[in-house]
């Protein structure tokens, strides 16, 4: 080839690199450039001629990039020896003449190579692409970005390509890496069950992600453009966390802030942890802890009345059992006067143990209850019977051994059909009604005790009154308390008259668990009257 021709050559080679260079800015040809440069001034300066594939070898076998030349026929002329080494080989005599199928390449990328060649030779234009490959000295996976340009003659015809290879291996992979925690950032902003709250530097709200709403029933444009601190309920919590957040050290600490649901006003508390994610942005991770807040009191309240049960036990315990020990004593020791009086005490010491038994059974009973260990037996009960010959005997021996002969026992069930039956358990059904006209006897010195039964479609009701001492209207809503005993006028009964103050308690708990529902109403001298109802079928 004479130097003319190299020179022309040349000056085609420098504008298809310019069209590359004009087509993606993003490819570094800087060093291909002051290559051809440089030759381009050294074959003006020539008055010889010079082969110029040496010029080549000197000069572009140097090169940080794949780069080559063919021919019009899509046949390599030249390929710099970074490329080579790639390709697998030592020389371009190896692949010189050769079409990329000549080459043992992937033919899915050779047909793709071709019409690349085609399509320049048909519009004079450069073309980029990217691929994927592997080649016979390297089994991984390369991806590389190519840029492949038309060498045009004087006469505006192809008489060539060039094409550079840039591997970007890493760059795909870190592009990859990129998008996959892109991908898991942004499923985590959507499906965790954590409120986040993007914030701008004012602490406005810029985003938040779907489990704000259901923390805090506000949409998110409710929230858009609101200042965040104006969710929360003013108090010494949010002032410190507003201080915190204005300070530099804002990832030290969580805080717990009240904030107003909007769903239904309640109070809700979260935990706020701030982090700061860029100069003028932060995000702002909220957590629901008000059932764990909740969870906290309960366990604080429990733990009180777990001490005061133990207070109230301790004293309903000691006061039995210092008049069975103290009158046993005087028993031994025989310090009484007379049989009469040995009686007497033995009376005390029998009454004593009897409540002593009847407080064990009732806080077991009620320990049970309020555990989930109680189960329910239920069976058919036909009601008028059952009142008649396992509820009454009961409360008439209960009448006798308190000595109550001025009290009445009414029994009224004309509202009862004869076949009216319930589905329940006979045996917590018994109890619930004993207690309640235990309690009205003890506390109803003339008069009557009456138990009233009735029946609707779904329900029984039965109503237990009395015309005894009544409870003020400031004790009602405790005497379903555990221990709680009513003040006035008991207070001058004997211990064994008065109670441990579980039978209502038990009761309660009773009905709740058969989907019952009691209420009283009372008026000091004139006498209390509990009305409870249960379904006929459990």
């Amino acid at each position: 080839m004479v130097l003319a021709e190299e020179v022309v050559l040349i000056k085609r080679l420098k504008e298809s690199l310019r069209n590359i260079q004009e087509k993606d800015a993003n490819v570094d040809l800087t060093e291909a450039m002051s290559l051809v440069n440089q030759l381009e001034d050294k074959k003006s300066k020539e008055t010889g001629s010079l082969r110029l594939t040496d010029e080549f070898k000197i000069m572009f076998d140097h090169m940080n990039i794949e780069f080559y030349i063919k021919d019009s026929a899509f046949k390599f002329i030249y390929a710099n020896r970074k490329l080579l080494t790639t390709l697998g080989y030592k020389s371009i005599n190896d692949i010189y003449g050769k079409t990329d199928y000549d080459l043992d390449l992937d033919h899915r990328l050779c047909d793709r190579f071709f019409n690349m060649y085609v399509k320049m030779r048909e519009d004079k234009l450069p073309v980029k692409g990217e691929i994927s490959t592997s080649f016979k000295n390297n089994e991984n996976i390369v991806w590389y970005e190519t840029h492949k340009s038309p060498i045009i003659d004087v006469n505006k015809k192809v008489i060539g390509f060039i094409g550079i290879l840039e591997d970007i291996t890493e760059r795909k992979f870190m592009y990859q890496e990129l998008m996959h925690s892109e991908a898991r950032l942004k499923n985590y902003f959507l499906n965790t069950n954590d409120g986040i709250f993007v914030l701008d530097y004012k602490f406005d709200i810029v985003d938040v992600n779907p489990s704000v709403y259901t923390i805090t029933g506000y949409s998110k444009e409710n929230l858009v453009s609101k200042n965040f601190f104006s969710l929360f309920v003013d108090n010494d919590e949010l002032r410190k966390f507003k201080d915190a957040c204005k300070s530099i050290d804002i990832n030290s600490e969580s805080f717990e802030c009240t904030l107003i649901s909007k769903n239904n006003n309640s109070l809700k508390h979260l935990k706020l942890d701030l982090l700061n994610v860029e100069i003028d942005h932060f995000i702002c991770f909220a957590y629901d802890i008000s059932d764990l807040k909740r969870a906290v009191t309960k366990a604080q309240e429990s733990n009180k009345l777990k001490t005061a049960f133990l207070q109230n036990i301790s004293h309903e315990i000691r006061t039995p059992l210092n008049a069975i020990i103290g009158f046993s004593n005087i028993l031994v020791q025989k310090l009484y006067d007379s049989e009469e009086d040995a009686d007497t005490y033995k009376q005390v010491i029998y009454s004593n143990s009897e409540y002593l038994l009847g407080l064990v059974n009732n806080v077991l009973d009620l320990s049970k209850i309020e555990t989930g260990q109680t189960n329910l037996y239920l069976e058919d009960i036909i009601l008028i019977p059952f009142i008649k010959n396992d509820v009454i005997p009961v409360i008439e021996s209960e009448k006798s051994r308190l000595d109550k002969s001025d009290v009445e026992i009414k029994l009224d069930l004309q509202k009862l059909s004869s076949d009216c039956f319930i589905r329940t358990d006979s045996g917590r059904l018994k109890q619930i009604i004993t207690n309640l006209m235990h309690n009205a006897l003890k506390f109803t010195s003339e008069g009557n005790v009456s138990l009233t039964v009735s029946e609707t479609e779904d329900c029984i009701h039965f109503i237990v009154s009395d015309t005894g001492v009544g409870i003020a209207q400031d004790q009602l809503n405790r005497i379903f308390h555990r221990f709680y005993k009513i003040q006035g006028d008991k207070t001058s009964l004997p211990i064994t008259s008065q109670g441990s103050g579980l039978g209502l308690a038990i009761v309660k708990k009773l009905l709740d668990l058969m989907k019952g529902r009691i209420k009283v109403e009372s008026e000091v001298d004139r006498g209390t009257q509990f009305v409870f109802e249960i379904p006929k079928h459990l």
